[in-house]
């Protein structure tokens, strides 16, 4: 049994490290080779409270090019730059946090003296103790990266705490956290969070799928869209369970082409690995899509006899429109401001007129789903004859009573 184990106990601890993320406290840089050495590989907290607590014993080790010069943007970065920097990584469940640094037992760095790029910040090689922390956004190193910061030259004595006030974070969003000592000082640190923001998770979809839910059978391309979800980083798109899309994250967006005609349910699933995986909450987001196998036709419409005499019946009928039980058929007739006379489901009629007059009649042909307006007597056909793509068409015929009798007189004049 142990021995079966072993494989996945091994691809269970690879998985974890791929990730960068760390089972117990993250090990402090102290020869280059951990990885906290560097912004990019620092091991993410799942929540910053991880590190509350948390106490390290720094080195002198030397490798001011895994942090930034000047370590932050504006006074606080006035004749700063990094030297033995430790990085760490966490997940913001929170927008406002305060860390607290404190450093004592600080050693100076005999291999520092005015060799910062600045080539003024004054390391003399002698009594230069005490650290800076400053926390970015990202690992660009970029001083304007940081969105705070506690590295001013003041502040780097023995046996003193840097404060850090954070505010602005965006949930679910990863922070890198750089403590690094003045002039490669080397230092025991000991970290204080003060302020909730433990283990959050995604909360539930508060959205629908953008998109049509209903398509034509010549429009098969289609695009779908979300929001951008609190607490997610990372987004899948399915259809009918088989993953599609694109490795560039996030991905709000996703063009599908269905096969043909039919029912397809397209999902989005989301993580924040590597604390929130994708088997966890939220359950997938889904959308019924139907794809229809045919598209509107209203066919033509013949009339017998028009022109016909007053009093007289003109019969009037439809053919060739789209006979499927997923849309309807009306036969509708108007005056000629539009006002509907006589509308019925179906694909023939009459009427009788007394006077001279001409009226319209209309084939419309929709989808049953799609039309929000039914026609009724007394309505006005301009107010849903404009259709959209394949859902509805309307074919129109004009019909009309005139006087075609010679006059004839009782006496001649």
């Amino acid at each position: 049994m142990l021995n079966r184990l072993l494989p996945v106990l091994t691809l269970l601890l690879l998985s974890l490290y791929s990730f960068g993320q760390i089972v117990g406290p993250p090990e402090p840089c102290t020869d280059g080779s951990e990885n906290t050495c560097q912004c990019e590989t620092a091991p993410v907290q799942c929540t910053i409270e991880d590190l509350d607590g948390f106490t390290f014993s720094m080195t002198e080790y030397l490798h001011a090019g895994d942090g930034p010069d000047p370590m932050c943007s504006g006074t606080q970065g006035n004749n700063t730059t990094s030297h033995n920097p430790t990085w760490f990584a966490f997940l913001a469940w929170c927008e406002d946090l305060t860390l607290e640094v404190h450093a004592d037992n600080c050693t100076d760095n005999p291999d520092v003296g005015n060799q910062n790029s600045n080539n003024n910040f004054g390391c003399n090689g002698a009594d230069d103790f005490g650290i800076q922390v400053g926390v970015y956004e990202d690992c660009s190193l970029d001083p304007n990266s940081a969105i705070a910061c506690d590295t001013d030259v003041g502040g780097c004595e023995d046996d003193y705490t840097r404060t850090v006030v954070i505010s602005g974070m965006t949930i679910g969003s990863t922070y890198y956290f750089l403590v690094d000592g003045c002039c490669g000082s080397a230092c025991d640190v000991e970290i204080t969070v003060i302020g909730s923001c433990g283990l959050g998770d995604i909360g539930p979809w508060e959205q629908e799928i953008q998109g049509n839910c209903v398509v034509c059978p010549d429009d098969l391309t289609q695009t779908y869209e979300i929001d951008a979800h609190p607490g997610a980083v990372n987004y899948y798109w399915y259809i009918d369970d088989a993953e599609e899309g694109t490795a560039t994250q996030p991905a709000l967006i996703e063009t599908f082409t269905f096969a043909g005609p039919g029912e397809y349910e397209i999902c989005i699933d989301v993580d924040n690995k590597p604390c929130i995986q994708q088997d966890e909450d939220p359950e997938p987001l889904c959308k019924t899509v139907t794809v229809l196998d045919n598209s509107a036709d209203a066919g033509d419409i013949s009339a017998t006899t028009s022109p016909s005499c007053p009093d007289e019946t003109i019969n009037y009928s439809i053919t060739g429109f789209t006979d499927d039980p997923l849309f309807e058929q009306w036969i509708i007739l108007t005056d000629d401001t539009g006002m509907i006379i006589e509308a019925s489901e179906g694909t023939s009629g009459s009427y009788t007129e007394d006077e001279c007059i001409t009226y319209t009649v209309y084939s419309y042909n929709f989808y049953s789903d799609s039309i929000m307006i039914d026609p009724v007597v007394g309505g006005n056909v301009n107010d849903f004859e404009e259709c959209m793509s394949c859902f509805c068409d309307f074919t129109s015929l004009d019909i009309t009573w005139e006087d075609t009798e010679a006059p004839t007189f009782d006496a001649p004049p």
